[in-house]
């Protein structure tokens, strides 16, 4: 199976505008794999299971869980070698890609009602990897998403700061994007009683992808 996830990131456009990125449909072949669908993954968890991570201020709150045995493989699965050195060579990155086992800021992740994420750019340096933080990706796991439910990828252009590309989060769909000073984005509010459950693993690598991200800084908050 993993052989043919390689294969659609590597047969996958990159769409360039408002920066670099990848929007894949039907990721996984559930049909064959095994894994569990969105309703199964929510029974799987109940309140302590979930670490609460975010603020009020700037994205309302959302929840992580970080226990493996309870996402069925789905971590592995997003973590495989192949399938990191594969987004490394169609973003032909030259730096080798390595995930994060700690999911600093991500794993498994329920963003409850109300809740959204402020227009930003990613903090670009991991003190627990010592590394610089390169790639985002995004796995969405909502099955019957309506469009008056919101939660959705906003994409800006980082000079006009206005966004530019909507994505929705589809189960079974997965976003890969390349992450930097000049990648803002952020997630619009969950309406509706709609609680939007992503898994969400970050790539880093030893050397930043640009002299412009060789100095470490935290997320960068964007008001607008």
């Amino acid at each position: 199976m993993i052989d043919n996830l390689v294969e659609k990131i590597i047969n996958s456009t990159i769409e360039t505008y408002p920066y670099n990125h990848i929007v894949i449909e039907n990721f996984i072949d559930y049909g064959r794999s095994g894994f569990l669908v969105e309703e199964e993954f929510r029974n799987k968890f109940n309140d302590d299971d979930l670490i609460e991570w975010g603020d009020l201020e700037n994205n309302g709150s959302k929840w992580m869980i970080r226990d493996s045995n309870r996402l069925n493989g789905l971590d592995k699965i997003l973590t495989n070698k192949k399938v990191i050195d594969s987004i490394q060579e169609k973003f032909e990155l030259t730096q080798e890609l390595h995930h994060d086992p700690s999911f600093e800021g991500g794993g498994l992740t329920l963003s409850p009602v109300n809740s959204f994420l402020q227009y930003h750019c990613d903090f670009n340096w991991s003190s627990k990897m010592e590394m610089y933080r390169v790639v985002n990706c995004l796995y969405y796991l909502n099955n019957d998403w309506k469009e008056k439910y919101g939660g959705c990828l906003h994409m800006l252009n980082s000079k006009t700061l206005t966004v530019e590309k909507i994505v929705e989060p589809i189960f079974n769909r997965l976003v890969i994007l390349l992450t930097s000073i000049n990648t803002p984005h952020g997630v619009s509010v969950n309406r509706f009683g709609f609680e939007r459950l992503s898994f969400n693993s970050y790539l880093y690598s030893k050397v930043p992808p640009s002299e412009e991200q060789i100095e470490p800084h935290r997320t960068v908050w964007i008001g607008i």
